[in-house]
């Protein structure tokens, strides 16, 4: 199977101190986006994954991203508000 048809990990360029999204996606591959050594070693990490790691990890992002929808966000944003 080629690798543009295979689910991919995310490698997401933040770190936890600079972005919500990476205590939410917590099995993205994390790097500082002000250390490009980071960035490259994240970089490599995720696409030197095998593709049953891959796999694990999308599925668990997209269980987090699937809760966390925008309607989920702006029910719970308004409910927030009223309360």
């Amino acid at each position: 199977m080629s690798l543009h048809r295979t689910p991919m990990t995310l490698a997401c360029s933040f770190s936890r101190p600079f972005a919500g999204a990476a205590y939410e996606l917590d099995t993205a591959v994390i790097a500082n986006p002000y250390d490009p050594d980071a960035v490259a070693e994240a970089l490599q990490t995720a696409l030197g994954m095998p593709l049953g790691e891959r796999c694990d990890r999308w599925r668990a992002m997209m269980v987090v991203l699937r809760r966390n929808s925008i309607a989920a966000w702006r029910e719970s944003f308004l409910g927030a508000l009223s309360s």
